[in-house]
C-alpha cells in the first residue's frame, strides 16, 4: 500500500489503512515522547515476505500476479526483515527515531 493510499484511504481496505496510519502516528508520537530519554522508536513496515501464510494466500490469488506488483519482482525472505529489526534494536542507530523503515522491495516508492 502506498503512502498516499494510507493517507487518503483505499476502498475495501479500511482496516488496513487505519492500522497502517495508526502505526505511523504511534511511532512518531512515541519517538517525540521518549526522545528526551534517549529511547529510539521505529517501525518496520514489511511488504510481501515469504512466510507460511503465503501458502494460504496462494490458494486464493496466484502469488505470481501479486509478486509482479513489487518493483524488485520478488518475494522477500524473512531474513531481510530480521536484519533490519536487529539493526534498529541495536545500539548502532542511536540517531534514528520516529521512522517507518520499509522492507518492501520498492513498493513504497510511489
Amino acid at each position: 500500500m502506498s503512502p498516499l493510499e494510507t493517507q487518503r484511504g483505499r476502498a475495501g481496505c479500511t482496516r488496513t489503512v487505519a492500522t497502517q496510519g495508526g502505526f505511523e502516528t504511534l511511532t512518531r508520537a512515541q519517538a517525540k515522547e521518549l526522545g528526551p530519554f534517549k529511547v529510539p522508536v521505529n517501525t518496520v513496515d514489511a511488504g510481501l515476505i515469504r512466510i507460511r501464510f503465503l501458502e494460504y494466500l496462494n490458494s486464493l490469488e496466484p502469488l505470481e500476479r501479486v509478486r509482479q506488483s513489487v518493483p524488485s519482482a520478488r518475494i522477500g525472505p524473512p531474513e531481510e526483515v530480521e536484519n533490519v529489526v536487529a539493526f534498529i534494536a541495536s545500539e548502532e542507530p542511536s540517531y534514528i527515531t520516529g521512522e517507518i523503515i520499509a522492507v518492501k522491495g520498492g513498493l513504497k516508492m510511489d
